[in-house]
């Protein structure tokens, strides 16, 4: 079976899988229906269906243990729902169980996938959206600071959930620009580009990081900022030739010299280049005093989040937890919380433990040539609620994803 006549254009699975990879974080705030006030058909879930139940068809072997490792977290967190759901009330045990039936099947159909899937593709395409996003933010920057009216990014004829909301490049309660490209929200943009910025630095394409770099300051976004910063330091002390040749390593430092020069002249000297450092620079000064005070800002909700209530657990909920997705129902707080919050409040110490052991597992399987990847992914673990969603997907597809056997089969 292909898609085509002409063999020439032949498409093959792994194309198309790889593109979907790669493009699935822009898609992932649309839908298509909603049912009720607990069951949403996003474009991402139809299109999921199809691709991964075509490489199911095509399948050559049923479970792949590379590939399957968030089947195994499925089942440990629908064991530690069942236990952390005994004996508490004020829990839902449908909407618990419900959650890990939707996850279990995403996590099959992403294994196959991911079987199916080219490495070298989904960067290709990673690459191409990313420049399309730096493009936009570019102009949204540009434009937003001359008060000139822009695409906001949202792509037209498609809806948003009831309850998602499109930031748009201009801060809604500050009147900052704010740059979101082609992303639901600044920090998405980092998300995205933070992948594509460490694929270059080790493919010594320093322009394109640098341009990268650049998007990503002037979004502001804390996440993608000191991302960008950490992965650069991990670049040039903690990879050797084989990963960065030294040419590049020099390159990069010739290039942050030169940077943080011009850097200060135009800080100096420029309104627009004030603006942002004014910014960036009262939310990294301010970083410790936001975590001691007793306002929940930003800062401490992506560090922290809901922490504190892990104190009113009793023994047994300190072990399992409540439930997947229960914390929140359970004390009627916002489910937001980094992901290693959500999992010690959702699955207690036993779940940390097996969310810990997973990714340590995980950091054994990956080349070390990718061991950037897994950084980059924890530092979003740590700071956001990024959970079994296409942003999940996209940081693990650039961890583990390998040139799989449909870059030379057609379907």
């Amino acid at each position: 079976m292909r898609f085509n006549i002409n063999k020439k254009y032949a498409i093959s699975l792994g194309s198309i899988i790889s593109f979907f990879l790669a493009l699935s974080p822009v898609l992932d705030p649309y839908v298509i229906a909603e049912i009720g006030s607990g069951f949403t058909i996003r474009v991402n879930d139809i299109i999921v269906i199809m691709l991964g139940g075509l490489a199911f068809i095509k399948k050559r072997k049923i479970f792949d243990s590379y590939y399957g490792f968030l089947i195994y977290w499925c089942l440990g967190m629908a064991c530690l729902t069942l236990l952390g759901l005994l004996g508490t009330s004020g829990t839902s045990a449908s909407i618990a169980y419900k959650n890990v039936f939707i996850w279990t099947i995403y996590a099959f159909l992403v294994m196959y996938m991911w079987r199916f899937g080219n490495r070298e593709r989904f960067f290709v395409w990673a690459e191409r959206i990313a420049l399309l996003c730096g493009v936009l933010v570019l102009l949204q920057f540009l434009f937003g600071n001359l008060g000139i009216s822009v695409w906001d990014g949202k792509i037209p004829g498609l809806s948003l959930s009831k309850y998602d909301g499109w930031s748009g490049y201009i801060d809604h309660n500050t009147g900052d620009i704010r740059p979101c490209g082609i992303f639901q929200e600044a920090s998405y943009v980092g998300i995205y580009l933070l992948i594509v910025y460490a694929y270059s630095l080790k493919n010594n394409r320093v322009i394109k990081a640098l341009i990268y770099a650049l998007v990503m300051i002037l979004t502001t976004s804390m996440v993608a900022i000191l991302g960008c910063a950490l992965v650069t330091i991990y670049i040039l002390l903690c990879t050797d030739k084989y990963v960065v040749s030294k040419k590049t390593k020099r390159k990069i430092f010739a290039i942050l010299g030169v940077g943080m020069v011009i850097a200060i002249y135009l800080i100096n000297s420029n309104e627009y280049v004030q603006t942002i450092w004014s910014y960036v620079s009262r939310r990294i000064f301010s970083f410790s005093s936001d975590l001691r005070g007793s306002r929940m800002g930003s800062t401490k909700w992506r560090l922290l989040g809901n922490i504190s209530l892990f104190e009113n657990y009793n023994l047994w909920q300190k072990l399992v937890g409540l439930g997947t997705q229960q914390y929140a129902r359970y004390f009627a707080v916002v489910n937001y919380s980094n992901n290693f919050v959500n999992v010690i409040l959702n699955y207690g110490l036993v779940g940390l433990g097996l969310f810990i052991g997973a990714i340590i597992k995980l950091a054994r399987a990956i080349s070390k040539n990718n061991l950037v990847y897994l950084l980059i992914t924890l530092i979003i673990f740590l700071t956001d609620q990024q959970w079994y969603n296409w942003f999940f997907f996209y940081l693990l597809t650039a961890c583990i994803l390998q040139d799989g056997c449909s870059s030379l089969e057609a379907v």
